[in-house]
């Protein structure tokens, strides 16, 4: 019997994982059914008869008694007394050469009997062969439907996380992106904000200036020989405008140094917990944007705490060192080295400052940019990062 040729679908070369499964399921139950069906055929085709005993004994009693009768006819061929022309063992010569054929042919046909047992005895051998390898084939074609099974489960699994990563990656790099936007505008706002700061501070100056004029005036007037009823009239208004000016200038006196006392408070707190605390301590609940770096108002905080508390100062030097990667003394001291940076260049100061301890796997990557761009300030002064290199590093910060 011909076998079928057993034609194997590759799942992989399909979208449809489930349909091609189905369908080589379905060429391995028909391959299945035609191997029954060629064994159920020989058996009934070669069904074994038992071996027959007497009939494999009358073989050998035969060929013993042709041997006997050779031998007879051996010994009568050498005796030399007998005649040949006479009749009776003439006849009796040829009597014992028909029977010799006879038995010979017996003898084949014996012999043929015992050749188709042989015969049929191989088939059978055969037949068990074909029934061993059927069940073989029959483990192996479970063990690989199974295997095909769970192949395309773990490959559907495998897909579906390759679509979920794929969207991931889509919208983290959406994120980034609005990250770095959002990096961009907090800049500005910075930038608008030193902007305001520095026209407040000059309006106030300017208010300081116009009332220390308003007093030089009011004085001058007030010695100038007048009389006394004009003195009085232009005294009161004097008066009224002073004392506007004194109140808005004391409103923002009041609110400048509040927020630089908040300023100053915070940092001195941030630089209590670095100069103190291990750095394998400074994770969890520390390293978050309260406890960023804040380079200016470090300096500034340092340069004050020289005058009231050297030892205290001396511990955040180092600290600062550690954070920054600059050397007090060296590299500032006056508290107007960083006077003419860009506020890109101090993003990347705090930045360090930031991700030294206790941050995550961009770590290295964010403090070679930081490095790299504080050295060259630090060697030739530079005061800008390119806008490429500072989206890199937001892009890292931010991820």
């Amino acid at each position: 019997m011909e076998k079928d040729t057993f034609t194997w679908v590759d799942v992989e070369d399909h979208e449809d994982g489930h349909e091609m499964d189905k369908r080589n399921e379905i060429d391995i139950l028909k391959r299945l059914g035609g191997l029954e069906e060629e064994v159920s055929s020989l058996r009934q085709e070669n069904f074994i008869k038992q071996e027959d005993s007497s009939l494999i004994q009358r073989v050998k009693d035969l060929e013993d008694e042709v041997g006997s009768l050779e031998e007879e006819v051996s010994g009568l061929w050498q005796e030399k007394s007998i005649k040949r022309e006479d009749p009776p063992l003439s006849r009796e010569w040829k009597g014992l050469r028909k029977r010799v054929k006879d038995l010979e042919e017996e003898v084949g046909s014996l012999e043929g009997g015992v050749s188709g047992l042989w015969k049929e005895n191989s088939i059978k051998q055969e037949d068990s062969s074909l029934i061993q390898r059927l069940a073989d084939l029959k483990v192996e074609v479970n063990s690989l439907s199974h295997s095909l099974i769970f192949g395309l489960a773990g490959l559907k699994e495998e897909v579906g996380g390759l679509r979920h990563e794929k969207s991931i990656r889509r919208e983290d790099s959406f994120l980034r992106q609005r990250l770095a936007d959002l990096e961009e505008e907090s800049i500005r706002l910075r930038q608008s904000l030193a902007q305001a700061q520095i026209d407040l501070n000059e309006k106030i100056s300017g208010l300081r200036r116009s009332f220390a004029k308003d007093q030089a005036d009011l004085k001058e007037e007030i010695s100038t020989p007048r009389q006394e009823s004009s003195i009085k009239r232009e005294d009161s208004s004097i008066i009224r405008r002073l004392a506007g000016l004194e109140d808005v200038i004391e409103n923002l006196t009041r609110k400048e140094r509040n927020k630089q006392d908040e300023t100053n408070a915070q940092r001195e707190y941030v630089l209590h917990l670095w100069s103190k605390c291990p750095p394998s301590m400074m994770q969890g609940s520390i390293i978050d944007a309260t406890h960023e770096g804040h380079i200016r108002a470090d300096i500034q905080a340092i340069i004050a705490k020289e005058e009231s508390d050297p030892d205290i100062a001396e511990g955040w030097k180092a600290a600062f060192l550690d954070r920054y990667g600059l050397q007090w003394g060296v590299d500032c001291e006056k508290g107007d080295e960083l006077k003419s940076v860009d506020a890109e260049l101090i993003r990347v100061f705090n930045i360090r400052a930031h991700v030294l301890h206790g941050w995550g796997e961009t770590r290295t990557e964010i403090l070679d940019i930081c490095d790299q761009w504080i050295s060259h300030w630090r060697s030739s002064r530079t005061t800008y990062i390119p806008s490429g290199e500072y989206r890199k590093l937001c892009q890292l910060y931010y991820s």
